[in-house]
């Protein structure tokens, strides 16, 4: 099986890996690792675009226009990332400025 290969009918797409599926951007699995069910998720984002959250209706989709918020998550080094990444972050937007 060719990875990203699309099942229009069944709204997945095929990983590298075989017999892995990823589903359809705004559904999700409804019995992950058993089944290929999905079921559409109002809510998501988008994975091919991250600008576009999953609607109340099927296959309807909405563009969010706000500033977007980037969240790192927290290991067991107390969050140490977290501050290393928006410190990063801040030392090149001072950069720019300068």
């Amino acid at each position: 099986m060719d990875p990203n290969q699309r099942y229009d009918d069944v709204k997945v797409i095929s990983l590298a890996e075989k017999d892995r599926y990823k589903p359809f951007p705004g559904y999700t699995f409804t019995e992950p690792g058993q089944s290929l069910k999905v079921v559409w998720m109002p809510g998501t984002i988008n994975s091919d675009n991250s600008r576009l959250i999953a609607g109340a209706q099927e296959g309807s989709w909405n563009v969010d226009t706000g500033p977007r918020q980037y969240y790192a998550r927290r290991g067991n080094n107390g969050g140490r990332d977290a501050r290393i990444i928006l410190g990063g972050i801040a030392a090149s937007v001072l950069l720019r400025s300068l």
